[in-house]
Order: C-alpha cells, then sequence, then structure tokens
C-alpha cells in the first residue's frame, strides 16, 4: 500500500505548539499541590487530629488508659517507624447540631482496610479483613449511619489494616450531612473506580478484538502486540479495582508488576512493527529486560520483590516509556508523521502520570489518590486501535481495489482465449475443409479416375465387350455412391451405412440366388464414424462382399456385428463359402483391404474354417 503524503507545515506547527501546551498542562496539574482532580467535601466536622493507640488491640482499643501518641492526618505510615500493618485511631469531636438526622462519615482515601466504631459501639468497616484482605486504596469511603448514635461529644475510633507494615493511609474524615457528602464521594468514585472497570473491561474486550484479527492477519504482527498490550493493561486495572482476588499477597503484587511492566514493552513493540522500527539490537536488549530479568522476581520474598519491583523494574518501565516518546517525536519531528503526533497527545499524560506513580511507589510522593497511570491508558489504547482499524479498512478497500482488477484482467483473459480459441477453431476447420476437399479429390481420382481409365482402354481396343465396359460403369456408379455417402452425416452411423449395403447387397444376392442373413448387433448401431472411416469401412464390405457374389458358391451369406468387451472393439464380419483363389487378383483384393483398414486404425483378418470363409473387421471403442 503506498505511504500517506507528508503533513503540510501548518498543521506540523499547530500540532508542535498543541504538544507544548498539553505538556504544560498535564505538568502543571500532576506536580502542583493545589491542584485536585476532585471536589474537596463540604463537612461539618472535619477531623485532622487524633490519636494512634498504641499495641491496641481489639479487646483493649477502647480503654481509653492505654498509651497513645498524637497524629495528624492524612495519616503515612511510611513516615513513621511502627512495624506493624494494623493501626488503631481514636478521635473526640462534637457533634450538637441536628443529631436526630442520619449522618455520613467520608473517608477519601484508605490504605487497605478500615472498620469504624462510634462511642464503642461498631457502624461499619470497608471489607473483610479475613481470609483475603480487602484493599481499598482506589476506593474512597463513605458510610450512612442511622440517628441516634451521635451525641453532643463524641468518640470515633479507627482500625487501618495494611499487607504489610508501613503501607498503612488513612486521609482527613468529613463528617456531616449524607447530601453535601455524596456528591464528593460519587465523584471520586467515579474516577478511581467506576473508570478503571469500564475502561479496564474495554481494554480487555478490545485486546481479544484484536488478537482475533491477528489470526487471520499474521503478518501483521502489531495487531499481536496490541492485542496484548490492551489485555495486560486491562489487568492491571482489574488488580487495582477490584477490592478481593482470591490470591496471595506476593502473587498480587507479582501480577501488579508485570502488568505494569509487560503493557508498557509491548506498546513499544506496537510502535516499533506498526512504524516499521528495525533494529536487531534494540529488540535483544528488549528481550533481556522482558525475560531474565523477570526471572528472578518469582524467587523473592514480599520485601525483595517490592524492594527490586520499585527500584528497578519500574524505573526500566520508565526509561521504556521515555524510548517510545523519543521514537514518536523523531517521526514527528523528522519524517512529519501526523499518527506519532496523535500518540503522542495520549502518550505524554501516560509517561508523566507514570513517572508520579513511579514517585509513589519510592515514598517520594503522597499516596492520596493512589496510582493514576491506568487513567490515561485508555485514550492511548484507543487512538492507537482508530489507526488499526484505519489501517485495516485500507487494507480491506485496497484488496477491494485489487480484487476488482484481478475480476476485470480476469475478464480480458478469459475474451482472450475465448477469442483465440475462436480462432483456433477457425483455422482447425479450415484445415479440416481442406483436407476434407483433399481426401475427396483423391478418392475420385483413385476410385472414379481408375473406373474411367479401365473404360478408355476398353474403348481404344479393337474389339469392346459391352459386358466388360458395363461392369466398369457399376464399379465407378457403386465408388460414386460410397463417396456421396460417406459424406452425409446420417449414413456415418453404423446402423445408416449397413442399411444402405443392406437394400444394394439384397438384389445383388437375388440375382446369385443366394441368401443374406443381417444379424448386426444394437449396441453398434448409433456409433458415428466420421467420412473418412465410413468410406473406407464401405469399402472393405463392399470388397469382401463383390468377391463373395463374384467368385463364391451359391450358398448362405452372414454378416454379423457386435462388441468385444475384453478387447474393447466393435466388430463387423462377413462370413460366406467362397475360398480365395492364389491368384494375382485376389490377392489383389485382400491386400485393398488391409490398407484401408490400415488407414481407419482397424484391423482386418481373414480366416478359413470348414469350407468357409469369414471377413472380420475390428474398429476400437475408444475411435
Amino acid at each position: 500500500m503506498p505511504e500517506s503524503p507528508p503533513i503540510r507545515r501548518r498543521v506540523f506547527v499547530f500540532h508542535s505548539v498543541a504538544l507544548l501546551a498539553v505538556s504544560v498542562v498535564i505538568l502543571v496539574g500532576i506536580f502542583t499541590p493545589e491542584f485536585s482532580f476532585f471536589k474537596t467535601p463540604a463537612a461539618e466536622v472535619v477531623l485532622t487530629q487524633g490519636e494512634r493507640i498504641s499495641g491496641a488491640e481489639l479487646s483493649n482499643a477502647f480503654d481509653s488508659s492505654g498509651e497513645s501518641e498524637l497524629i495528624s492526618l492524612p495519616f503515612d505510615a511510611r513516615n513513621h517507624q511502627f512495624n506493624s500493618s494494623e493501626h488503631w485511631f481514636r478521635f473526640r469531636f462534637e457533634y450538637a447540631t441536628r443529631t436526630d438526622r442520619p449522618i455520613s462519615i467520608y473517608l477519601p482515601t484508605v490504605r487497605q482496610n478500615v472498620a469504624l466504631y462510634l462511642n464503642g459501639q461498631w457502624v461499619a468497616q470497608g471489607g473483610d479483613f479475613e481470609p483475603h484482605l480487602a484493599r481499598l486504596w482506589n476506593h474512597p469511603q463513605l458510610y450512612t449511619l442511622p440517628s441516634g448514635l451521635l451525641n453532643d461529644s463524641n468518640t470515633l475510633t479507627i482500625r487501618l489494616v495494611s499487607h504489610r507494615p508501613q503501607v498503612g493511609y488513612l486521609s482527613e474524615v468529613y463528617i456531616g450531612d449524607p447530601e453535601s457528602l455524596h456528591g464528593a464521594w460519587q465523584w471520586r468514585y467515579a474516577i478511581k473506580v467506576t473508570w478503571l472497570e469500564i475502561t479496564s473491561i474495554l481494554l480487555i474486550v478490545i485486546g481479544l478484538i484484536n488478537l482475533y484479527l491477528w489470526t487471520l492477519r499474521k503478518s501483521e504482527s502489531f495487531y499481536l502486540w496490541y492485542s496484548l498490550a490492551a489485555l495486560f493493561w486491562g489487568a492491571r486495572g482489574i488488580l487495582l479495582v477490584w477490592p478481593v482476588i482470591p490470591i496471595t499477597d506476593e502473587l498480587r503484587v507479582l501480577l501488579r508488576l508485570l502488568t505494569l511492566g509487560y503493557g508498557i514493552v509491548f506498546v513499544v513493540l506496537f510502535n516499533q512493527r506498526y512504524f516499521g522500527f528495525k533494529n536487531r539490537w534494540f529488540d535483544i536488549g528488549l528481550f533481556i529486560y522482558c525475560v531474565p530479568a523477570v526471572i528472578p522476581m518469582f524467587f523473592m520474598s514480599m520485601d525483595q520483590l517490592l524492594f527490586y519491583g520499585h527500584q528497578v523494574w519500574v524505573r526500566g518501565n520508565l526509561i521504556l516509556g521515555i524510548v517510545i516518546a523519543v521514537q514518536l517525536m523523531v517521526l514527528f519531528l523528522k519524517h512529519h508523521k501526523l499518527d506519532a503526533a496523535y500518540l503522542l497527545y495520549s502518550g505524554l499524560p501516560l509517561l508523566m502520570l507514570g513517572f508520579r506513580d513511579m514517585l509513589v511507589l519510592t515514598d517520594r510522593w503522597s499516596p492520596e489518590n493512589g496510582f493514576l497511570i491506568n487513567h490515561a491508558t485508555p485514550p492511548a489504547l484507543i487512538i492507537a486501535m482508530w489507526f488499526i482499524l484505519r489501517r485495516l479498512s485500507n487494507s480491506l478497500e485496497y484488496a477491494r481495489h485489487l480484487n476488482v482488477t484481478l475480476e476485470q484482467r480476469v475478464e480480458d483473459s478469459r475474451r482472450e482465449v475465448v477469442a483465440s480459441y475462436q480462432r483456433q477453431e477457425q483455422l482447425q476447420q479450415q484445415k479440416l475443409l481442406s483436407d476434407e476437399r483433399e481426401r475427396i479429390m483423391r478418392d475420385m481420382h483413385d476410385g472414379l479416375g481408375g473406373h474411367l481409365i479401365g473404360i478408355k482402354s476398353l474403348m481404344d481396343s479393337n474389339q469392346p465387350k459391352l459386358v466388360d465396359i458395363n461392369n466398369y460403369v457399376e464399379r465407378a456408379l457403386v465408388d460414386l455412391r460410397l463417396v456421396i455417402n460417406s459424406l452425409d452425416p446420417g449414413s456415418q452411423r453404423v446402423s445408416s451405412l449397413l442399411g444402405s449395403l443392406r437394400n444394394r447387397w439384397q438384389r445383388a444376392a437375388d440375382n446369385k440366388n443366394c441368401t443374406l442373413e443381417w444379424r448386426v448387433a444394437s449396441s453398434n448401431q448409433g456409433r458415428v464414424l466420421g467420412p473418412d472411416k465410413t468410406l473406407q469401412l464401405m469399402r472393405i464390405l463392399e470388397e469382401a462382399f463383390t468377391n463373395t457374389i463374384k467368385h463364391g458358391d451359391v450358398g448362405i451369406i452372414e454378416l454379423s456385428s457386435g462388441r468385444d468387451e475384453v478387447k474393447q472393439t466393435a466388430w463387423i464380419q462377413l462370413k460366406n463359402p467362397y475360398t480365395p483363389r492364389n491368384d494375382h487378383s485376389a490377392g489383389r483384393g485382400l491386400a485393398n483391404m488391409q490398407q484401408r483398414a490400415d488407414k481407419i486404425g482397424a484391423e482386418i483378418c481373414f480366416l478359413k474354417a470348414n469350407d468357409e470363409f469369414l471377413v472380420r473387421v475390428e474398429l476400437p471403442l475408444a475411435n
């Protein structure tokens, strides 16, 4: 397929400026602390100061005499030296307004699960703690409590449990009217949960569709790499958004790291194959990164896996993301590929959010909003999907054009072949006519010419005999009749040929007081011989019959025909009591019959048995 022409200069300048503007906006939006994608709820009580109960368990968490220390929200266990994955917090607050109405408690971010106790009474929890801990990092928590649970002075106890020490996180706690808190919770839930669920399922469906397209077009490998990238990014979204997956913590962390890394690797391979990059050393380095660098992760403990994954694997993924961006920038700035510009529009947010998530994993950024790279993945993959569908549509249109062109060429070739066959048939017909004319002239020369020369010789003699002249005339008429009958298509059938002979032979037999017996098999009645074979066969039979009438004894003359299925031949034979003499004329008659049989590919045999003489002609059925 022909390549698309380069973009115009004004379009190039426009996209260059737009890409720069998008980059600045994304940088400002991500790395400005005051900027937030989420609404600040309008709450009546905001809990930002509290106590962490030291060594607390469910049995003594409500004992106010226990040891505690002051903490501030948001609480990030990474900033403390608590070697525990479970924390108990106590918050005292006053809520004097509208205590007779339901209230809501809103927690924007928790890591990983919480349970709430109001005034020493359990009121809610985010999910199960056993056997699999519910991971609610991406799930904002909103609990609506019935009226009558609040007093003027209240104590809220929160149990926070994470999957390992020093990763627990608890944001500010908002208490207020359900209507005022529901809007903030709904907006955050839509972005953090609903968006990821929909896009993850969409990516998996798109990946499966492209995997099917790859099975149809295996020569274009970018279908395969795109489908794997979509499947891995979709699987990563599922791992982030589903609170409970019945697998071990180590396996969940491993899958989260692998889906992130291989998702980026497959995007790199898609770009390589889609835009036609070919670099052997780059492919070797990518293979080393994908296979040998991953194998140790399957044998590491949780702490080793987290250190290796966050400090080595994630940084390698970031480098690959930078490689993708550089490749696309080169394609756009140097080769003016507009598709590269569109991928940059969606790829730059992916790269910057990936850098921001790396800072979160390496404890250099607040985990308040969780991981955001998956939120930017769908636009990039959807744009790439649009490219693939457009390319597939162009390929189908090009194939349709080739098909129409091929059909036209086939039709032209068919017409040429038909015309060639028609010309060949005309030439063959002309040759047949020429051969037929030549045959007729030869037959007339050999037959009628010979008889006329004989008549002239008799007339030139001193005493011509009328009987001899009459015999020559009769032979000439018979020969002329044979030539004329051979030209008649109706007489070229065996039945017509034998029928024309029977009428004439019957008269001759009656004149000699002979009995003519006719035993012709019906299997040969419809056989068509052609003019030349008809004439030669008639002359053979005429010669045999004439010799029988002229030289044989009075008796029975029998003509029969049939088929020999073993030899695959049709035969006609004449049997009579005539015995040929060993004179010159008889030998010439037999020799003439033999020559005529050879001309038409037949076999003739002369048999003598029991004072009877038999002439048998066999014709191959295939002919």
